[in-house]
């Protein structure tokens, strides 16, 4: 890798960062001396970055009191928020959702404040967003020293990384999956008839009723500030045309006063019109939170939805002024705003941030479930039980469903038990879920729980005990499933039913532990490696850990079932690589998509860290246009490879010959130009097979390991091809002393590419 030139480095005393296309490289060797100064400082650092945040805090309040409160909010959020689907990408965006959620929070420890400024002042605004952006780089360098001893700097504290990681991700990360994925969840969930019931009689509210809403809501701020840029161009062409008609002395009066069209007809054309300009800018953002703002009538008329509804669901989901601690200057990641994000004056509601609508539907629901939560709108603890059984149930039951798209004609079985010996006696022990795909076994543990707002701020001991049920002890059941198998000589497992289920352990060659959660672990689950290190795991395989949600994502753009095995032998690779890490499983997914996965030339690097970032802006834009947000078409992200190709897998995996998945699984251990050009040795080989009716063949290698072949002659019997294909391969695996050979053959049939399949291992 150091051959090739970083697209961006820096190099300083002690510190190597270098970029070479998404993947940023990092090499922290600090001197003595700089370890000294670091001693130093930190400790003062720890005193100072609080107070400077508190300073910052009391100096945006001062400056918002001279804003009526829901104009300051309404611009600050118009500014960090609003985004065109067309060309926004995650990496370039530079809005920053934590800013109006602090100044939200900020303005809730007061009463609503009507302001002295009539007209928008861009430049105090400006003012409060770089103050808010200040707090934000304040608050990222504390959280980064805030755990770090100055007297052991040469130790790694694993549990200090994650408490970092964890407060930074739910302090300023948004958005854990696509919205669309989460409102199926919700509706599939809430839509039981006990917490429909429920719901009904405590908050009046459905929840398909609570999803549109927050959409509406979304649309109606959206509308409402597209229809006053429209009328402000439309004025703006009005006034020019005055001005011009005036410049030439036709002006026969109109919506302009003469004073105006006297002083601007001085202007040249082009100054002229970006004073028009700027004046039809102001008037877009006069009153902003008029604009924004809406009263239940005003949003029933726009959403369909009766009044009564549209009260019940602003009622469940807003907060009022004064009700945000005075204490409050250290932001919390944990805050109201993430269970009601709609703040209510005088009959009129704000929705500052409208990207957590939705997301606020599940915990705030759970937090009136629980009956111990300070929202409890529920005292009866059968209820909750019910609840968790409800959630756990329907984790399982998707989960599988969403294997059994992407693997097809996989045996699948959920709810098994199987019975060990421990000390003399039989003990029953549970699976959730048992998948054989030919020589492949999944073994899933499903976990529907959450972490609690004290592990979100970094609570180390809480994080421990909510990561040990979430992860840990999931990781402990499918672990103990595999033992049970490798111990037993015909190891049995028991349906709810209680039929038998085999497993044919001479067929297995591959077993995957994987577990599925319910709510978005990805800041833990992406870089299971670092956890591993605090002794909390079971000695044995680490899991494939991934949430439901980004589950979806992948049965939807997976293209056939080998392609996911695939993944993840190259998802679970990278815990042997250890310094390669990201913070998202569908970046993970996205590189496999892109580049497959293969970091293996990192893992003697010496370096510090790899860290992997966005893979998701194709994905993004594909389920922007899916879901109508983008009107720009854009294609279902896929692996480069070409359609005869696709072909060749799709074949094999439908006529399942013997070893089909190894089969697949080889070819797609070819890279992308590796697959172009065996693709155009085919063809060239069909081309002259098809020429001269004689025997053809073109033959493929990776990496030195593994050879293909693929051989063929128009209209030849089918044996005697068989026969030649079978013994050239067996010959050529023998020279090449490959681990692997793979031989296809065809009769050049026009309704199958691929008519003989061998694997030789």
């Amino acid at each position: 890798m150091d051959k090739i030139k970083p697209d961006e480095s820096i190099i300083r005393e002690g510190l190597r960062i270098e970029r070479f296309g998404r993947n940023i490289l990092i090499d922290v060797k600090p001197t003595k001396t700089q370890t000294r100064k670091i001693k130093k400082i930190i400790p003062k650092l720890k005193k100072t970055l609080p107070q400077n945040i508190e300073i910052k805090a009391k100096e945006i309040k001062c400056k918002v009191k001279e804003f009526d409160t829901f104009d300051i909010l309404s611009l600050i959020s118009y500014r960090n928020l609003f985004v065109d689907p067309e060309t926004v990408k995650e990496y370039s965006h530079k809005g920053n959702p934590f800013c109006i959620e602090y100044l939200a929070l900020l303005c809730l420890k007061s009463s609503y404040n009507k302001g002295t400024e009539y007209f928008p002042d861009f430049g105090k605004a400006t003012e409060i967003q770089e103050k808010l952006e200040e707090i934000f780089n304040d608050l990222i360098f504390f959280y980064i020293i805030e755990d770090i001893d100055p007297n052991i700097l040469d130790n790694e504290h694993i549990l200090s990384k994650l408490r970092l990681r964890t407060k930074t991700h739910e302090q300023f990360v948004r958005n854990p999956a696509y919205p669309h994925h989460f409102a199926k969840v919700l509706t599939d969930l809430f839509s039981h008839p006990t917490l429909e019931a429920w719901m009904n009689s405590n908050i009046n509210i459905k929840i398909n009723d609570a999803i549109e809403l927050c959409t509406e809501i979304t649309k109606y701020m959206e509308d409402k500030i597209y229809d006053k840029q429209k009328e402000s161009f439309k004025q703006q062409r009005k006034i020019m045309k005055e001005i011009d008609q005036f410049r030439k002395g036709k002006w026969q009066g109109g919506k302009c006063d003469i004073k105006f069209l006297s002083e601007t007809v001085k202007l040249s054309k082009k100054e002229a019109a970006q004073r028009i300009k700027s004046l039809g800018t102001l008037w877009i953002y006069f009153a902003l939170g008029n604009t924004f703002s809406f009263s239940p009538k005003e949003l029933s008329d726009y959403s369909n939805k009766s009044v009564e509804i549209v009260e019940s669901f602003l009622k469940t989901f807003s907060v009022d002024f004064n009700s945000v601690s005075t204490d409050l200057y250290i932001p919390d990641p944990t805050h109201i705003l993430k269970l009601k994000p709609i703040i209510h004056h005088n009959g009129r509601y704000l929705c500052p941030v409208p990207y957590l609508l939705i997301w606020s539907i599940k915990p705030l629901f759970e937090a009136f479930l629980k009956p111990n939560s300070n929202l409890s709108m529920n005292k009866d603890n059968k209820l909750w039980q019910k609840y968790q059984k409800i959630r756990s149930e329907y984790l399982e039951s998707e989960s599988l469903n969403l294997f059994k798209v992407m693997l097809k004609d996989a045996e699948i079985h959920k709810g098994l038990e199987y019975i060990i010996k421990e000390g003399g006696k039989e003990k029953r022990r549970e699976l959730d879920g048992l998948i054989v795909f030919d020589s492949a076994l999944l073994l899933i543990e499903c976990k529907a729980g959450t972490m609690t707002p004290p592990a979100l701020r970094g609570a180390p001991k809480r994080m421990e005990s909510d990561l040990k049920k979430l992860l840990v002890d999931a990781h402990s059941q499918a672990l103990q499933a595999k033992k049970y198998i490798n111990q037993e000589k015909k190891p049995i497992f028991y349906d709810s039913k209680g039929n038998k289920i085999f497993i044919d352990k001479v067929k297995i060659e591959k077993v995957f532990l994987i577990t599925i959660s319910l709510d978005s672990l990805t800041i833990y689950t992406t870089n299971l490696q670092e956890i591993s290190k605090l002794n909390m795991f079971d000695k044995g395989d680490l899991p494939w850990a991934v949430s439901l949600l980004d589950l979806i994502v992948l049965a939807e753009l997976i293209e056939f079932s080998s392609q996911l095995i695939h993944y993840l032998l190259r998802r679970l690779g990278i815990y042997d690589i250890e310094i390669v890490e990201t913070y998202d499983e569908i970046d993970w997914f996205g590189h496999y998509l892109k580049e497959g996965l293969y970091f293996e030339n990192y893992k003697k690097s010496g370096l510090d860290s790899v860290t992997i970032s966005t893979y998701t802006t194709e994905i993004d834009d594909y389920y922007f246009y899916v879901t109508g947000k983008r009107k720009t078409p854009a294609p279902k992200p896929s692996q480069n490879m070409p359609s005869k190709f696709k072909r060749i897998i799709k074949e094999v995996e439908d006529s399942k010959p013997k070893d089909y998945l190894n089969i697949a699984l080889t070819l797609l251990d070819l890279d992308g130009i590796s697959r172009k050009e065996f693709c155009r040795d085919i063809q060239d080989t069909i081309k002259r097979a098809q020429h001269d009716r004689k025997i053809h063949h073109c033959t493929g290698h990776i990496n030195n390991k593994k050879g293909i072949t693929f051989m063929c002659a128009k209209k030849l019997n089918i044996d005697v091809l068989s026969k030649n294909l079978f013994s050239y391969c067996a010959l050529k695996k023998k020279q090449k002393k490959f681990d692997v050979w793979i031989g296809l053959g065809s009769t050049l049939n026009k309704q199958k590419l691929v008519e003989i399949v061998y694997f030789f291992n």
